[in-house]
């Protein structure tokens, strides 16, 4: 008898510690509210933002073996998920006054950057209309990272090294991006999004 009771009061302390799906919901709603108050104020006063701890932990490390994994999609489960979040927290942004020309918010490129120790280029923009880049680490290193420069411009405006679920948000017309030399192989994903086409 004490042995069922103990069992059902360790079932019950298990149970207390998993999230029900309305405190995720209600937990990511407010995670969202605070992260687009952050991203609008700092492309607005630095130019770029950058956000550690994106994800967590948890769902970080999820999205990172679906991008090693071969049968990788954008409905793999964890990248769905990473998407949708992107794709909340810019709408949430956008209703917040993002000062980007011509942002529409919506999305376009998904690409996951394999980089190479040789690297040391400038990170292909995928599409000339693309308004918005978010670069999603997924490996840690000393080295390596990327760093941005102000358009047509040679001066520095940061130089962000590679962490584990680290975010850096750019806009993609007044920003360039260039990938920085290292040691290891580094892994990363970029979400673009396009601005509004011309007569909306």
């Amino acid at each position: 008898m004490e042995r069922k009771e103990e069992s059902l009061e360790v079932s019950r302390k298990k149970s207390e510690l998993i999230p029900s799906n309305q405190e995720k919901m209600l937990f990511w709603k407010t995670r969202i509210v605070n992260l687009s108050n952050i991203l609008v104020d700092h492309i607005n006063r630095f130019g770029f933002c950058v956000i550690d701890h994106f994800l967590g932990a948890i769902l970080c490390s999820h999205v990172l073996r679906e991008v090693n994994s071969r049968n990788t999609t954008t409905e793999s489960p964890g990248i769905k998920r990473l998407l949708m979040i992107m794709d909340c927290l810019m709408k949430q942004s956008s209703r917040l006054g993002l000062d980007i020309p011509g942002f529409g918010g919506s999305r376009r490129h998904v690409r996951i950057n394999d980089t190479s120790p040789e690297d040391g280029s400038e990170m292909e923009v995928c599409d000339p209309n693309t308004a918005l880049t978010a670069t999603l680490f997924l490996s840690q290193d000393d080295q390596g990272g990327i760093q941005l420069h102000p358009l047509l411009k040679e001066n520095t405006m940061a130089t962000i090294p590679p962490a584990m679920d680290r975010v850096v948000f750019f806009p993609t017309q007044k920003v360039t991006c260039t990938t920085l030399t290292s040691k290891t192989p580094g892994l990363s994903m970029t979400v673009s999004y396009l601005g509004k086409e011309p007569g909306t």
